[in-house]
Parts: C-alpha cells; sequence; structure tokens
C-alpha cells in the first residue's frame, strides 16, 4: 500500500499548504501539520473506530462550492473573523499569495489551511486561465 501524498515523509501528520496570521499582523504563507493520534476505544468525542487515525476535527460552521471564473483575481481579503477553511481545489489551479512574497499553488487534488482572519490578507489568482472550483469548509479559528 502507498503512502498518501497528504502524509508527511514518517507518515505521522497530514501536511497541508496554509495561510496563517502572525501576531503583529502579517500573513505568510506556509505549510501546517496535523499530527495523527489513534482513536482508542474509550473516545467519546469521535466515530473514528478503535486502531485508526485521527489528524483533525472540529465541528463545519459552514461548506460551500464556488467556482471561479477564467482570469480571477482577488485583493488581499481575509476569511471571516473566528473562522478558519480548509480549501479542496476540485478542478483547476490557483496561485495564493501573500504581501511579504510567500506564496504557494493549488492543484486539483489539494487542499490548504486558511487561517488569516485578521491581519493583512491573501490573494488568489487563476493560474491557468481556465477557472477553477473549491469546496470551502469554515471551522472555527484553532487558538
Amino acid at each position: 500500500m502507498s503512502k498518501s501524498s497528504f502524509l508527511n515523509k514518517d507518515g505521522t501528520a497530514v501536511v497541508a499548504k496554509r495561510t496563517f496570521t502572525d501576531a503583529v499582523g502579517k500573513t505568510h504563507c506556509g505549510i501546517v501539520e496535523w499530527t495523527g493520534k489513534p482513536a482508542g476505544p474509550s473516545d467519546p468525542d469521535t466515530i473514528v473506530p478503535p486502531g485508526c487515525t485521527r489528524y483533525y476535527e472540529a465541528k463545519a460552521v459552514s461548506m460551500l462550492i464556488r467556482r471561479f471564473i477564467p482570469g480571477m483575481k482577488t485583493d488581499y481579503h481575509t476569511d471571516p473573523a473566528g473562522e478558519h477553511q480548509v480549501a479542496f481545489m476540485i478542478d483547476g489551479e490557483a496561485a495564493v499569495g501573500a504581501k511579504d512574497g510567500t506564496h504557494f499553488r493549488l492543484r486539483a487534488g489539494e487542499f490548504a489551511s486558511v487561517e488569516d482572519d485578521h491581519g493583512e490578507g491573501h490573494t488568489a489568482v487563476d493560474a491557468t486561465g481556465k477557472g477553477f472550483t473549491q469546496l470551502f469548509v469554515a471551522v472555527p479559528a484553532l487558538g
């Protein structure tokens, strides 16, 4: 069985691209790792069967699917205050960037943790000129 491309090299964490705001309000692009924890027989707060791995669990605030038009570009923007989004790229490709010059591309089949609900924000640009479709799951802001 092959290892998922979402896992780190030793398989102990799910790795995602990320936008986030630091303590002084500057937004950056980087990565986040959600470390796995085995589900136990007495875990009351999960439906994951014992022996399976829990990487991230939170109640969703909302979910939406959006189609972005070819050539779409956004200005710098943040997510709603108090919310983070897990953004899954269904098709197409977007280039995401921060004012500090950090950036990443999000391609079909990949996902990102969008955690900048305040600060400078990030941009998103249609990277192929063909548009793209994303699934967003909003969750309460972490920590």
